[in-house]
Parts: structure tokens; sequence; C-alpha cells
């Protein structure tokens, strides 16, 4: 009997930590997403192009994310601010993603 529940609990800790990874990776990759679109469409409104343009570059950009996200961009002076959201892999443990990258010029 100990031996079984000694197993059960070594069985849900070890999926506990594989969803808890799942989470992790998801969220890095909204990241890097997220970054990548603030770098576009950064990119494109210095090159001359208006805010609405710069902020479809980042649309496109996130729309090839998997896990469906939803783009805010706001563009300021030369400075362009992404924030994504997606839903969490595993709603119970993080119901909602929610990153932020800011591109622009350097200083």
């Amino acid at each position: 009997m100990a031996v079984a529940a000694a197993m059960l609990v070594a069985v849900l800790i070890s999926v506990y930590l594989m969803q808890f990874s799942a989470g992790l990776v998801q969220r890095q990759r909204l990241q890097a997403a997220a970054d990548l679109a603030a770098l576009g469409a950064a990119s494109y409104h210095v090159q001359g192009y208006g805010d609405s343009e710069a902020c479809a570059v980042a649309q496109r950009i996130v729309a090839h994310e998997p896990d469906r996200a939803q783009v805010q961009c706001v563009v300021s002076g030369d400075e362009v601010t992404v924030v994504a959201t997606a839903r969490g892999v595993f709603s119970w443990l993080a119901p909602q993603l929610k990153v932020r990258a800011v591109a622009g010029p350097a200083p």
C-alpha cells in the first residue's frame, strides 16, 4: 500500500512538473513573438510608415504564434509597445499569459 501511494505521489509530481514546464515554454514563445513584433513594427515606423501600418506588421508577426494571441500595439514617438495576451495551456496554472515588449531606435 505504501509503495502504491509513493508511486501515485511521484506520478502526480511528474505531471505537475510537465504542465509547469509547458506553461513556461508557452510564455517564452509568446514573449519572443512580442519582442519580434515590436522590433518589426518599430523598424516599419522608423522607415516612415504610419502607426497603423506598423501595428499591422506586429499583428501579422504574432498571428504566426500557435496560441492565437491577442495583440495591442501603441506607437508613441519612435517607440512601439506591443502587449500580447494568450490563454494559458493549463488554465488552472496560468489562465492568461500577458507579455509586453518595447522597441525603438537606440538613444
